[in-house]
């Protein structure tokens, strides 16, 4: 489902424009240019998410796996939404604020992007290890970065 306007198509509103919908099972979510999703209560097996331009996707509850594709300046912010496995790639300024109880796999091309929780010690060291010292959620950025 495509929800947006016709192409060349113009629309100039007084109030921000809401689509609200119910889906049975929700496995994707597409993002481009500038916008926000919000999803609340999801629960799914896999959840697959592409964020391109601007855009900001917010989601709470749980999904098994998911996989997470931002270019562009977009913002995924999830620590509500909890996963076994998450793997996230970034490319530009985006940034992901996510949920991993066993694995977490970050891989971007910005030093300031990554952000993650796992409360497993041993994922956070792998974690420290793989990402070096891209700040994460809870971590204070030091002077210079």
């Amino acid at each position: 489902m495509i929800l947006g306007t016709k192409p060349h198509t113009t629309i100039v509103t007084t109030k921000p424009i809401t689509y609200s919908l119910t889906v049975k099972d929700l496995t994707g979510l597409a993002l481009s240019v500038s916008g926000s999703i919000r999803v609340p209560n999801l629960t799914t097996t896999a959840l697959s998410i592409k964020i391109s331009g601007s855009g900001m996707i917010t989601a709470n509850g749980t999904a098994n796996d998911q996989y997470l594709e931002i270019s562009g300046s977009g913002r995924y912010l999830t620590d509500g939404l909890t996963s076994e496995t998450m793997k996230a790639r970034i490319c530009g300024s985006g940034t992901a604020s996510v949920a991993a109880m066993d694995v977490l796999d970050a891989r971007s091309d910005s030093r300031r992007s990554a952000a993650g929780w796992v409360p497993r010690p041993d994922a956070a060291e792998a974690l420290e290890r793989d990402l070096g010292d891209i700040p994460r959620t809870g971590d204070r950025a030091s002077p210079g970065r």
